[in-house]
């Protein structure tokens, strides 16, 4: 309300302004309403997160987040990046994700930048995205998910361990070449 007091202090005249109307929402946002007692947490454009972001609400990343993150709906802001697999049920990206995506429904806008797999139920790609990976259209996008990050997850176990074996095996035959050497 303006007040405004006219040069005689004996009368106040009271004006309302007429309300103005909000500001018209994206329409990714104004589609999903956001449950009472619903918050957004967000990783402003200065934060940068070294570990994994779990949680049941909604996410915004405009910062960099190096780790995995699980929670039901996410959005990559404009210069945001996420080095790391995201599990949700919905994920809007606009700016960097490096990783695997499972979500029931896929947003890369246009200026996104995708450099992984993703297993979705539904996907949309603006023109002027970037997505280098293979879409994984499934029922289940989610347990799919978890499925190739358990099997990667067994697959560097194993190289870890064959690497590991191989260098045993190098250091044993280099003593013992050290050994021949110094009897000789």
């Amino acid at each position: 309300m303006l007040f405004t007091r006219p040069d005689d202090d004996a009368s106040i005249s009271l004006k309302a302004r007429p309300p103005t109307a909000p500001p018209l929402m994206p329409q990714a946002q104004a589609a999903r309403p956001r449950a009472a007692g619903q918050t957004r947490s967000v990783v402003d454009n200065w934060l940068v997160i070294s570990g994994n972001v779990e949680g049941d609400g909604e996410l915004q990343v405009d910062g960099q987040v190096h780790g995995n993150i699980r929670c039901t709906h996410l959005t990559v802001g404009n210069k945001a990046t996420v080095t790391g697999n995201i599990t949700a049920d919905e994920v809007v990206v606009r700016g960097r994700v490096r990783g695997l995506i499972g979500a029931n429904r896929v947003v890369l806008t246009d200026g996104a930048h995708v450099e992984g797999d993703i297993y979705h139920k539904k996907l949309t790609i603006e023109e002027g995205a970037c997505f280098d990976g293979v879409s994984r259209c499934r029922e289940h996008p989610v347990d799919e998910l978890q499925a190739a990050v358990a099997e990667q997850a067994a697959a560097a176990k194993a190289k870890a361990a064959a690497s590991e074996a191989k260098e045993k095996a190098c250091d044993d035959a280099r003593a013992k070449g050290e050994a021949i050497a110094a009897a000789g």
